[in-house]
């Protein structure tokens, strides 16, 4: 029986704190999960507390318990306040009035709580995150936390500059809560502040000036700016165009029709001066003046001195050196013939709830809640955020995200999407692509001096065979004077390693002078950014492949604030710069203008899609040689491998057009023809290609892999809700709902109830096939002292999972989870913990496939346990070799619970699935074939699983 614990927390001067205790001693925050808390014989989860640990930087845990701010408090939901036993959330909105002339120095704004019905709450008093009226206390969550706060400011400051006052007033409406009541002045107005500007460059040499702005409008140094985006909103551009170009001078701010207004610090003025005045010049200056704005502008503005001050309001077009860019202009997604439609393919004809594709991951919103999705994912594209967790779904961060919410919103919208959801313009680089036919190749330079196998300055002297055949093989690319190659070894066979002796066997001739000194450049997903860093460090001397560039974090925000010059001078000078893909789509300007010496793509997967935005700006670089990584060369389809071979060799396989009609379609009908197309890149090329070997085949001494599938029917309460599913499914399916069928499905399978914020019980576990399998593999390994990885994609059963096994458990802390949440520091940190908890210690670590299925090297555990299933068995594969790699000492045991319907048997979602996933195994280990399921393929499953086949 768990031991109970008292839960307690206080309040002090905007800080809340929070302890628990046992047998009246206080126990650390890590030893909570094995304790039963109560609060007032009530029951508490803390879970809400341990979520903001690991996002916060505003919260400190310690032997005291854990302290934060009422700010973080603000931001929990109704549901996390409620598990904290404190206390009840105001229900209600706010009205807002104003007094005196929103022009006038002693213009204030007051503010009224309503409660739910829309009365005034009387007597209200507001105390930082507490209202107390009618003699009861309630919490102030956000929005109207903030609100409050801001208004309270607004009310005591005393603005010296009537703009100063508007940006405020903008920033207190951007608050509002849509069910705000407000008077006065305030109602209609919005008010937008440029802070930077670049060109709008049209033909002949016309252009206008395009403001910009910071994405937190609070923060108007450079140094803190992210990307940049409209400070004016388009539906409003031309009304100030229009009115920068009738009026004789520059003003400081411009009224742009429905009480909307520009707001121009002194420094936008000055340079809009210059603008203006080339405007009206004749063509030739025009153009002159727009291939060097910055030079002008200096001189104009008498800046030649201090040139940087130009450079951090105005945003020039990057210079680039590639041949393959045909020019710089504004990023669009092309449409391809070629490339699978799978918004069509997989979008069911849903208004109630849409299932989609982003990237590699399935998920389903409202459309209420696609557009508050579209708005988080434009505020983490400004912060430069990777991927975010949004209604319990992982959702990758990136501009095809956004531009494909925008138009999926579309058909909901009668008059279009509104202004903030507009995809930005990204300037950036206009590619040659080879999509329709070959417009840029290149797949041989002239030969290069010999390179020595075994540097010097490499400090792990020992390589098993097969890297040292890889070394080998790189460098008789390097030395043929090859542009690029492919290194597709299986995971686990130390690709890291082979690339790092290869670069610095290249520093080693750069230094003697036997080759012209360049950089080298290292891109790979953010949570391999570390692992990258640690293999350096391990296998090379300090000064083997020199010092590194780190081109993430505080050091992109340092760049932003140098000018070109200097910024070039910095990376062009560095030795190695090491950066993600994120980073190199979205600040391709540092990069494009850097001569490289060698380009390393790290999973390379990452660059398959040949229209996506981060493809076309990593073949937009300028390298002497291309070394693409990856493990699955070819994940969802074909022209996967295409789209790698024609950055490490552009023009090699032709073009994408002739690659679909000579490799792709001849296999979508015959399977082996991938096979011709295997022999080409390996057999047909001297030096090969592609270097492809699986473990099994090159790695003596590996223990040995064993696969159980564990059965387990489902209890009646599951069994229950399949079956209704099930009938209700072949209706919905009539009507196009397939997917949505499908994931329904899939989710039953796992739990069929939703969760009410008391997190996993004894109960839940009984309720559940796969969890009760679960909990039975992992009695097993407990009685065993040995470790195990668990993965499972869905996020709110990973989070509470995590404090019921380890409440069941008793362990110290709660298992580590890796998600698209932690970045790639935190995660290398938990596996280094993992890692070294003693021998013959229980352990557990719950990671997604996606997130936790690349680059990590897990190999105290020896049980992997696919609690859901991926639907591609290459990224399933990916993540049982967290385990099963170099250096694994114990027979590895993967465990693939099936729940099984007492009805269906056999013909249950989960038997079907695992059925097809090994299908596909088998299919793409003997040839280059994708793994991720066809059209075809998932309408087999549904029709198998639903029984629909005639």
């Amino acid at each position: 029986m768990t031991d109970s614990a008292d839960f307690y927390w206080s309040y002090d001067n905007q800080v809340f704190h929070f302890f628990a205790e046992g047998a009246s001693q206080r126990l650390h925050p890590k030893e909570w999960g094995r304790f039963q808390l109560q609060r007032d014989e009530k029951a508490i989860c803390a879970d809400p507390l341990f979520r903001l640990a690991n996002s916060s930087a505003d919260i400190e845990v310690s032997d005291k318990g854990i302290f934060c701010s009422s700010a973080t408090i603000a931001e929990l939901t109704e549901i996390e306040v409620k598990q904290l036993g404190l206390l009840n959330v105001f229900d209600g909105s706010v009205k807002l009035s104003t007094s005196g002339l929103i022009s006038s120095p002693n213009f204030q704004i007051s503010y009224r709580l309503l409660n739910a019905q829309g009365r005034p709450v009387l007597g209200a008093k507001v105390n930082d995150i507490f209202v107390k009226a009618a003699g009861k206390e309630s919490l102030l969550l956000d929005p109207l936390f903030q609100l409050t706060k801001r208004i309270d400011r607004f009310n005591n400051t005393s603005f010296d500059d009537r703009d100063e006052q508007f940006v405020a007033l903008g920033e207190i409406k951007e608050l509002l809560p849509e069910e705000a009541v407000v008077d006065g002045q305030l109602d209609d107005i919005t008010i937008c502040r440029a802070d930077r500007l670049t060109l709008d460059v049209q033909e002949h040499g016309v252009f206008n000036p395009l403001l910009i702005k910071p994405a937190a409008e609070s923060e108007w140094n450079t140094q803190s700016q992210s990307d940049v985006e409209y400070a004016v909103p388009k539906v409003r551009q031309k009304q100030f165009e229009d009115h920068f170009k009738s009026w004789s001078g520059v003003r400081s701010n411009y009224a742009v029709g429905n009480n909307t207004y520009v707001v121009l610090p002194k420094r936008i003025q000055d340079v809009l001066t210059v603008v203006k005045d080339y405007q009206t010049r004749p063509a030739e200056e025009r153009l002159a003046f727009v291939s060097n704005p910055h030079k002008v502008i200096n001189e104009a503005l008498g800046l030649d001195e201090t040139p940087e001050d130009t450079e951090a309001v105005f945003v020039e077009t990057p210079e680039f050196v590639s041949q393959r860019i045909a020019n710089i202009g504004v990023w669009e997604p092309k449409l391809c013939a070629y490339v699978v439609k799978r918004e069509g393919d997989w979008v069911p004809d849903d208004s109630l709830r849409l299932f989609f594709p982003i990237e590699d991951l399935l998920v389903n919103f409202t459309v209420e809640e696609m557009k508050h999705l579209l708005e988080a994912v434009t505020e983490a594209l400004d912060n430069e955020i990777t991927e975010t967790t949004f209604s319990g779904q992982q959702v990758p961060v990136s501009l095809e995200t956004k531009n494909l919410l925008i138009r999926m919103l579309k058909p909901f919208d009668d008059d279009g999407p509104a202004d903030p959801y507009n995809p930005k313009e990204v300037l950036a680089p206009v590619l040659k692509d080879n999509i329709e036919e070959i417009d840029f190749e290149i797949v041989k330079r002239s030969a290069r001096p010999a390179l020595n196998r075994m540097p010097e300055k490499l400090k792990t002297k020992t390589l098993y065979d097969h890297q040292k055949f890889g070394v080998n093989w790189l460098c008789e690319h390097w030395e043929s004077g090859s542009v690029g190659a492919l290194l597709a070894d299986d995971m686990g066979l130390g690709k890291t390693l082979q690339t790092l002796a290869f670069l610095t066997s290249v520093k080693s001739q750069m230094d003697s002078k036997q080759y012209t000194k360049k950089p080298f450049l290292v891109v790979a997903p953010s949570g391999l950014l570390k692992n990258w860093l640690d293999e350096a460090r391990i296998h090379i001397q300090n000064d083997g492949v020199g010092e590194v560039f780190e081109a993430f974090g505080e050091n992109i925000r340092a760049l932003k604030t140098m000018s070109v010059v200097e910024r070039n001078r910095l990376l062009s000078r560095s030795d190695w710069i090491l950066t993600t893909y994120e980073t190199l789509r979205d600040k391709i300007k540092y990069f494009i203008s850097i001569d490289w010496g060698v380009t390393v793509f790290d999973e390379a997967q990452k660059i398959k899609n040949p229209v996506s935005r981060v493809t076309e700006m990593a073949k937009s670089l300028s390298s002497d040689f291309t070394l693409m990584l990856t493990g699955t060369p070819v994940e969802n389809e074909l022209k996967d491998l295409w789209c790698i071979v024609d950055t490490a060799q552009p023009g090699l396989f032709g073009s994408l057009s002739h690659f679909h009609n000579e490799y792709a379609l001849p296999a979508e009908s015959d399977p082996t023809e991938a096979k011709r197309l295997k022999s080409l890149l390996v057999d047909k090329s001297h030096p090969a290609l592609m270097l492809r070997r699986m473990k099994e085949e090159h790695i003596s001494g590996l223990p040995e892999k064993v696969i159980r599938e564990v059965p387990i029917e489902m209890p009646a309460l599951q069994a229950d809700e399949y079956e209704k599913i099930i009938k209700d499914g072949q209706d919905e399916a009539a009507k196009g709902g397939m997917l949505g069928v499908i994931q329904k499905i899939r989710r039953a399978s796992l739990v069929a109830e939703e969760f009410d914020g008391s997190g996993i019980t004894d109960g839940v576990i009984k309720r559940s096939a796969r969890l009760s399998a679960l909990i039975k593999i992992l009695d097993d390994i407990h009685s065993k002292g040995e470790k195990a990885l668990i993965f499972c994609e869905a996020i709110d059963v990973q989070e509470y999972l995590s404090g019921y096994l380890q409440q069941r458990y008793q362990l110290p802390t709660r298992p580590f989870r890796i998600n698209g949440s932690v970045d790639g520091y935190t995660r290398k940190r938990f596996v280094d913990e993992f890692q070294q908890v003693s021998e013959g210690e229980f352990d557990i670590m719950l990671l997604s496939p996606k997130a936790g299925g690349v680059g990590l090297t897990i190999t105290a555990a020896n049980h992997v346990i696919h609690l859901t299933r991926w639907w591609n068995p290459a990224v399933e594969d990916q993540s049982t070799d967290r385990a099963f790699r170099i250096g694994q000492k114990k027979t590895v045991h993967v465990y693939i619970p099936l729940a099984l319907h007492p009805k269906y048997k056999e013909q249950s979602f989960d038997a079907n699935l695992n059925r097809l996933l090994t299908n596909k195994r088998n299919l793409s280990m003997n040839a280059l074939l994708p793994g991720t399921l066809s059209k075809e393929e998932m309408h087999n499953l549904f029709s198998d699983t639903l029984n629909t086949k005639n």
